[in-house]
């Protein structure tokens, strides 16, 4: 099992970290604001929502893994909370889901079992995941200036000088 809180949800290098280290249930934790507390273009609580189950959603099946997220919902200090909460299968289906912004509990029955068809075939990673081979990977930057340097060939930036009145 791995846990995930708040906004880790949203980015794949998260799940990916856990898929890595073999889990079968991810349980995410979160208390999302119902509006864009950046100040960014106005997005309703019905998308913003939509975007969460669909990060959980997606994740679950691209790790091939069960995810239970927990939201928070109803009010807090005058501002509006998501909510959401669902739990999702390792094909990324939603076996149980929240239907309002009250308490509520949802249950679902989870067979890890589920989880060996994605990760033994679709989603082995041992078998179809190369790492070196996308070329904004670190490692692959890392052995590229190396390839450079042991050839005698170094990266050159141009230097800009300072205005005078600034040295």
């Amino acid at each position: 099992m791995g846990m995930m809180i708040y906004n880790d949800r949203r980015w794949p290098e998260s799940w990916r970290v856990l898929r890595l280290q073999g889990v079968e249930l991810v349980c995410i934790g979160y208390n999302s604001a119902a509006y864009d507390p950046n100040g960014g273009a106005p997005e309703d609580a019905g998308l913003r929502t939509f975007h969460s189950t669909l990060v959980t959603q997606a994740n679950a099946y691209m790790n091939a893994t069960w995810a239970i997220s927990v939201a928070k919902a109803g009010e807090e200090g005058g501002s509006g909370l998501i909510g959401g909460s669902c739990i999702v299968d390792p094909n990324g289906r939603i076996v149980a889901q929240a239907e309002s912004l009250a308490d509520e509990v949802i249950v679902a029955d989870i067979d890890v079992d589920l989880c060996r068809q994605g990760k033994d075939k679709m989603f082995n990673f041992a078998a179809h995941r190369r790492p070196g081979a996308i070329p904004d990977d670190h490692r692959t930057r890392r052995r590229r200036r190396a390839d450079r340097s042991r050839r005698g060939l170094t990266s050159t930036r141009p230097v800009t000088a300072l205005p005078k009145e600034l040295t």
